[in-house]
């Protein structure tokens, strides 16, 4: 049918009653405009590129898979039977200004038989000659398919064509009504009804379907493997009845259909489970399995490969305790295919037990042989079998896995990203990683996502496995499992090479000779290939294969920078500074005199051959007595110091032939010839035949003096001697205070100990003497200790501040000494202990009707410091409960919207508040649970009522018993409770709790008529029916009021299976829905007639200006609860109307964190739980977020803040 959206044909009088009976699909929707693409989309699971109704060019264009060509493969039936096609296989794009090729698109392919494009009127010839296909598509001329005629002309077209269809369909034929597209109208909403035998009659399902949807459902019922987009759609489920395939179930009159099974006899014995004979099976004198089988089977041939079959039996035992199975094998013309399935077993017992088992068609075009059999512990046994049933339960596909290939390097992360999809969007049970072809000891991890739809494998290979690929496979997993194949290809990489240099000496005094050392240089790849060693002056050593080099470097400071090479493009670089000093000595080796030296009393000097560094040496003897002598520098070498704080180096090297005494060197500061400070003396070093070197520094410390130096000796007998040579003095720098390391600041709460670790080091490498803090500044009394370590380069300052010492700060000092100082400042706030509580808030539940008993729950509060003192929750009706100890409360409310205002408190001075909304709605109806009377009551439709014990929420419920026939009964408001209406656009929300009342279950529903002076005003509205049972279930519809002044006649009514049916119903309400208020109905906020404006739209920070809510009910409003939380919340919002809702969490730059839903959600009050998580499952950091939601009725935007 064409053009029309859902609500302008769901009311046609022949539509309807198709409607009535067969299954409807509330939630169906066209893929897009115009006409032709969508009929294209049904015929072969895609547009083919179509965007508009132009004819075709001649030729039948199109070769892909369509529903034509997949019938005619499988061996299948088909016919198109279009009203005024000018004759069979017409090509013509227009006839007579009733036919139109665009609705024909099997005429657009060209890989199927064209004689199967017939003229409408060679349908009644085939059902008249019962030669009705496999599958025929009707299409109606343009005016009786509603495109260019009147609706009403469409369903009269309908009633006049279609029973003639429906007759012909037999017990598994399905009649499909649908429409192309809507007129335009927003959402492209169609009708689609299904009407046959295999579905439930009068059913309405809220699934969304389209024409994709529709042509999967088409393909199953022909056996057919759907195709393109068909196959990713989910089968339709829910409105198929269950058949049972097997016609003899329970034995009642005959065994026919059923044969004894190795070696059996059965017979019909009385005492079934659901009737009054079963099938008693004897078995052989033998333990064999034997036991009764299906003769002919009852599934031939299969529906298709996959097609589920849900088998089951009820068993007992007469004689014996053996175990009972269902067996099923599958055959091709008598030949087994694949393996025997056998459920699980069941021991027999005298009772009645139920075998039930699933079984999945493996080939496709077999049949099931089914066996109900015993495996017995006796030869001889004997079992009962009843109530026996197949059918088909649906089809099963395996998950698709899907896992690209990836090249990575050694050395470097690879990330693989696998996703997973069933077919069917069955939940996926289980996803992993096979990684056993990884190199062993790999770090490789595979961590499947939410729901196991993803997976991430993360692998870092080291340098061992490049040079391979290596094979990774990826397995999904529910009923069946799906598997894919991907490779993992690790390219080598050249790693660079590390260069390491060590230069020694790294000072000395010029002309310094110094040697560059690479050896500890290294690449992970292999030996290097060169050395290059540049020294700073102009001599480059290299390239070498040699990692040493040598180089003698003049005065001055040098730095030597070395560059490897491993032969494959890496290279490595490291350098060293070098600091070759002046010697401010001018003759230090005594190569031509002793010029600059002179003996003290009594000693001589004397140039000896066998120097150090050169040719001679000065050899120095001392007299005939044991007193200390030397050699001394005249004038002094050192005249004046350079500044105050210059610190000179000196060296000399010493030997004695004797190998007796000890020398050593002395240095002193002179100004004016007086001496100043104290002498400095270097380590002693005991004289021995080999050459040795004395070293001391001296820290100058007044400006224009003089260093006084010798080198002496401490004789061990008269008239020794020893040698001196290669002396050298420089100025080595100026003497740095030491440095002393401490927080700025740092702070702590009164009562708990605070730490302040400082350390302290002298730039010169000098030790540190001392290490102090002033602690003057803290209060008198305090218990603050400082301890320095014994080097004095670390120290800890620990104080626990007293509550007295709280809000104000402190300056602490620490100081480090040698001959300088150093010092630096902690500034040390205290504070108060106490935290803030943070209230929490639900109350459950949020909205129902009055008197609404509720409980206010404040146990997610918190608080840092401890348990909180005292919980108060005002009601906002004028009731307070609290302050208590017990964070939670209850109360009553009469109707209305209530704040319930929830204050915590610390018994610190701390507090917090937390608020929750309560809708209270009125009971219009007064007599709703049937306690006293039944007054408001009374049969409807020849039923009779009566007050019955066992009532949902209370004593009594309403027993509503039928007429003696099987038509529809119930229980009338009498009054009616609604009378009359609040006004035109009202909605009411109806419910009641029904429950069966007696054997037999039919399916309960409510009914509203709206009438106006005893005229109905508009169509009858009946919610969806319930199937009854034993426990209560509840039943709700809405109705919008459409006429003042009308009144509104209620009915809770049964669709009974059996005569005088009974069946209770209880707890009956009738309230006037959240968006139904009058004021809203007339355009107008509720709250603007009393006086009281709506709130303003608060910020909402990185999202944008909040957009208007629909409506003022508080019930209505976002809001996020506990806020702050600190593990776990919720956002709770209202919507009017069920429709599409997306809610989403973004952080403060805006970027969108987290997707809370997206898609279709009822009306009402909706509940979202957060959990502090973003899209990938990683938990969020502190802070403020913002959440937004939209519906169709607008968008609301909040913040809240997420504790950690």
């Amino acid at each position: 049918m064409e053009n029309r959206p859902y609500d302008k044909v769901v009311n046609q009088p022949y539509i309807s009653s198709l409607i009535a009976n067969g299954a409807v699909f509330t939630n169906s929707f066209a893929l897009l405009h115009p006409s032709q693409p969508n009929y294209i989309a049904l015929w072969s699971g895609s547009t083919q590129g179509c965007v508009n109704d132009v004819c075709p060019v001649p030729g039948s264009p199109f070769t892909t898979e369509n529903l034509g060509h997949a019938c005619e493969a499988a061996g299948l039936r088909w016919r198109a039977y279009s009203e005024d096609l000018p004759w069979a296989g017409s090509d013509t794009c227009r006839a007579n200004n009733l036919y139109a090729r665009k609705h024909d698109p099997w005429a657009d392919f060209a890989n199927l038989n064209h004689a199967n494009e017939r003229p409408y009127t060679d349908l009644a010839v085939d059902i008249a000659n019962g030669a009705l296909p496999d599958l025929a598509f009707v299409i109606p001329n343009l005016c009786n398919d509603m495109h260019d005629c009147s609706t009403a002309q469409g369903d009269t077209w309908l009633a006049g064509n279609v029973p003639a269809m429906l007759a012909a369909l037999g017990p598994n034929g399905l009649l499909v009504l649908t429409w192309d597209e809507a007129d335009h109208s927003p959402g492209n909403h169609i009708l689609t009804v299904f009407c046959g035998q295999p579905v439930k009659r009068g059913f309405a399902s809220a699934d969304t379907v389209n024409h994709y949807t529709l042509l999967r459902a088409i393909c199953e019922g022909l056996g057919l493997t759907p195709f393109m987009a068909a196959a990713s759609e989910r089968p339709i489920a829910g409105v198929w009845a269950d058949r049972n395939l097997v016609t003899n179930p329970s034995f009642e009159s005959s065994t026919a259909g059923w044969n004894a099974y190795h070696g059996a006899t059965i017979a019909r014995v009385p005492g079934g489970t659901d009737g009054a004979y079963a099938l008693e099976i004897q078995g052989p004198a033998n333990t064999g399995p034997f036991g009764v089988n299906d003769a002919p089977n009852w599934v031939s041939p299969v529906a298709a490969a996959g097609a589920r079959y849900r088998c089951t039996a009820w068993v007992r035992s007469a004689t014996g305790t053996g175990n009972a199975q269902i067996q099923v094998r599958e055959f091709v013309s008598g030949v087994q295919k694949g393996t025997m399935f056998r459920s699980p077993a069941v021991p027999l017992s005298s009772a009645w037990q139920m075998i039930a088992t699933d079984y999945v068609v493996a080939n496709p075009g077999t049949t099931l042989d089914l066996q109900v059999i015993d495996v017995p512990v006796t030869p001889g046994e004997v079992f009962q079998a009843d109530a026996v049933s197949i059918y088909l339960a649906g089809t099963d596909r395996a998950p698709v896995v899907t896992a690209p290939a990836v090249t990575g390097a050694e050395g470097s992360p690879i990330t693989v990203n696998v996703t997973a999809v069933d077919p069917d969007k069955n939940p996926i049970g289980t996803l992993s990683a096979d990684l056993s072809a990884l190199p062993p000891g790999n770090n490789a991890t595979f961590v499947p996502g939410p729901g196991n739809t993803t997976g991430t494998l993360t692998w870092t290979p080291s340098f061992a496995d490049g040079g391979r690929s290596y094979p990774v496979s990826f397995t999904a997993g529910n009923a069946l499992t799906g598997s894919t194949l991907t490779t993992l290809t690790i390219a080598n990489v050249n790693r660079r090479p590390q260069a390491s240099l060590a230069v020694a000496p790294a000072t000395g005094v010029a002309p310094l000779a110094v040697r560059a050392d690479a050896s500890a240089s290294t690449d992970p790849d292999g030996p290097l290939a060169s050395y290059t060693f540049d020294f700073g002056d102009g001599t480059v050593v290299g390239p070498q294969s040699s990692p040493v080099a040598t180089h003698t470097l003049a005065p001055g400071g040098w730095t030597v920078t070395l560059g490897v090479n491993d032969g494959e493009g890496g290279t490595g670089s490291a350098s060293m500074p070098v600091t070759a000093y002046p010697n401010l000595v001018e003759n230090p080796s005594f190569e031509s005199s002793t010029a600059g030296w002179k003996a003290s009393s009594g000693v001589t000097l004397t140039r000896v051959p066998g120097g150090y560094d050169g040719a001679w040496a000065l050899e120095v003897q001392g007299p005939q007595t044991l007193t200390i002598f030397e050699v001394n520098d005249a004038p002094n070498w050192v005249n004046p110091v350079a500044a105050p704080g210059s610190r000179y180096r000196y060296t000399a090297w010493v030997r004695s032939a004797a190998g007796i005494g000890s020398a050593r060197l002395r240095v002193r500061e002179f100004l004016g010839g007086v001496q100043i400070g104290a002498v400095v003396r270097s380590q002693a070093v005991a004289l021995s035949p080999a050459w040795q070197m004395l070293t001391s520094e001296f820290v100058a410390t007044t400006a224009g003096s003089t260093l006084d130096f010798q080198v002496t000796d401490t004789p061990a007998a008269p008239g020794e001697v020893f040698d001196v040579d290669a002396v050298s003095i420089y100025l080595a720098g100026t003497d740095a205070a030491p440095t002393v390391t401490a927080p700025g600041a740092t702070s702590g709460s009164a009562g708990t100990p605070i730490t302040v670790r400082v350390t302290a080091s002298d730039p010169d490498g000098d030790a540190i003497r001392s290490l102090v803090a002033d602690l003057s500044s803290l209060p008198p009394g305090n218990d603050a200790t400082f301890t320095p370590d014994p080097s004095n380069t670390s120290g800890s300052l620990t104080w626990t501040p007293d509550l007295a010492d709280a809000g104000r700060s402190y300056s602490v000092t620490f100081t480090a000494s040698n001959p300088l100082s150093g010092s630096a400042v902690t500034i040390i706030s205290v504070t108060r202990p106490n935290h803030l509580p943070i209230a929490a808030l639900s109350v459950t539940p949020p909205a129902g009707v009055a008197p609404l008993a509720v409980t206010a729950d404040a146990s997610a509060s918190t608080d840092l410091d401890g348990p909180l003192a005292s919980y108060a929750f005002d009601f906002g009706d004028g009731t307070v409960v609290g302050p208590q100890g017990s964070p939670v409360a209850t109360h009553t409310f009469a109707p209305g919207v209530w704040r319930v205002t929830l204050r915590v408190d610390d018994g610190d001075g701390g507090s917090d508040f937390a608020t929750a909304s309560v809708t209270a709605y009125r009971n219009l109806v007064t007599n709703p649970s049937f306690e006293t009377s039944t007054t408001g009551w009374n049969g409807y439709a020849g039923a009779t009522v009566a007050r019955t014990l066992g009532g949902h929420s209370g004593a009594f419920a309403l027993a509503v018993k039928g007429p003696d026939t099987t038509t529809v009964f119930g229980v009338n408001d009498a009054p009616d409770w609604v009378s009359p209406v609040a006004g035109a656009g009202t909605r009411y929300r109806f419910a009641a709790w029904v429950r069966s009342g007696g054997e037999t279950d039919g399916s309960a529903g409510l009914q509203i008529r709206e009438l106006l002076n005893g005229v109905q005003q508009a169509p009858t509205l009946r919610s969806p029916a319930v199937p009854l049972s034993a426990a209560w279930q509840m039943l709700t519809v809405d109705y919008v009021a459409t006429t003042a002044g009308s009144n509104l006649n209620f009915q809770v009514i049964d669709y009974p299976v059996a005569r005088g049916e009974t069946f209770l119903t209880d707890d009956i309400s009738i309230v006037i829905a959240p968006d139904a208020a009058t004021a809203a109905a007339a355009g107008r906020d509720s709250r603007e007639e009393s006086g009281e404006r709506p709130a303003a739209p608060t910020s909402a920070g990185p999202l944008g200006s909040q957009e208007g809510w629909a409506g003022p009910e508080e019930a209505f409003r976002a809001s996020v609860s506990p806020n702050p939380f600190l593990s776990g919340g919720a956002l709770s919002f209202g919507m009017r109307r069920a429709g599409p809702v997306r809610a989403q969490v973004f952080d403060v730059r805006g970027r969108c964190v987290r997707t809370l839903i997206d898609g279709d959600w009822p009306a009402g009050r909706q509940i979202i739980a957060l959990d502090g998580r973003d899209d990938r499952g990683a938990m969020l950091p502190a802070g403020v977020y913002y959440y937004r939601v939209r519906t169709a009725e607008g968008s609301q935007t909040g913040r809240f803040l997420l504790l950690r």
